[in-house]
């Protein structure tokens, strides 16, 4: 499954593992077969701001 591939590259990228949470959330749901486009941009959005605005990820 593509959403699980993905996972794995992010991870092997090094990428925070808050960043990867709504990844997961991408992942189960199309799992179930219940993805959407909207939530499939969504997670795309996040990710891209994660990765300009370090204050997304930040452990505090």
């Amino acid at each position: 499954m593509l959403a699980r591939e993905l996972g794995k590259v992010f991870e092997s990228k090094g990428v925070h593992r808050k960043a990867l949470a709504p990844l997961r959330l991408f992942q189960k749901a199309a799992e179930r077969e219940e993805a959407k486009a909207e939530l499939a941009r969504s997670v795309l959005r996040y990710l891209f701001r994660a990765r300009c605005y370090q204050g997304l990820i930040s452990e505090s």
